[in-house]
């Protein structure tokens, strides 16, 4: 998201399904960083703890819901890797589209597991298909959905600014066949884009 610091003093961030919290503080330590005076984070996680801040000028509160957080209205909303595990996630995304504020911005982090099905499923020519998306993954929220997400949702408030693959979740060092197939997978948005 491109949040002008300049403007405004102080910022609010929703991580929704943010675990540990991990992304929201480094997001907070980034803005404090480049010249926010306070940063008030909200973590939304049914794992949800109360956590130490890393910096007197950031808050981290915690939730285990949506509807418990204080807030109605934030400066950046991340829903990184939770919204393609949830049943209900048209519901979710218009109530996370909700809660971005005026020149604030969303950013999720959602996977494209439709064509490592499909090429999955095709070199095994014969036995069952594999469905290796359930059931931790119950949408594709791959180029396609968010491509034509905003308009289907009747969302005219936000432009897509950026949409590229997430690095690999490994290195060589560590697991060389993953972070070989994940770069491989990967490769082809890179040559071609979108």
């Amino acid at each position: 998201a491109q949040i002008n610091i300049k403007k405004r003093p102080s910022f609010s961030i929703l991580d929704f399904g943010g675990g540990d919290g991990a992304i929201a503080t480094a997001a907070a330590e980034t803005l404090i960083a480049n010249g926010a005076e306070r940063v008030e984070a909200w973590i939304v996680d049914y794992n949800a703890t109360e956590r130490p801040s890393p910096n007197s000028r950031i808050k981290i509160r915690v939730a285990e819901s949506i509807s418990e957080v204080k807030l109605l209205s934030f400066d950046l909303v991340i829903a990184s890797a939770i919204i393609e595990h949830l049943p209900d996630a048209r519901e979710t995304l218009l109530a996370l589209f909700d809660a971005v504020g005026p020149g604030g911005g969303f950013y999720a982090r959602t996977p494209s597991i439709v064509p490592f099905r499909t090429f999955v499923n095709r070199i095994r020519r014969t036995g069952p298909r594999i469905d290796i998306a359930f059931p931790g993954h119950l949408h594709d929220l791959g180029p396609k959905f968010w491509d034509y997400c905003l308009r289907d949702l009747g969302e005219n408030r936000f432009k897509i600014i950026n949409g590229s693959p997430a690095i690999p979740q490994t290195s060589f060092r560590k697991r060389f066949f993953r972070a070989l197939l994940s770069f491989a997978f990967k490769a082809p948005w890179h040559i071609f884009g979108n």
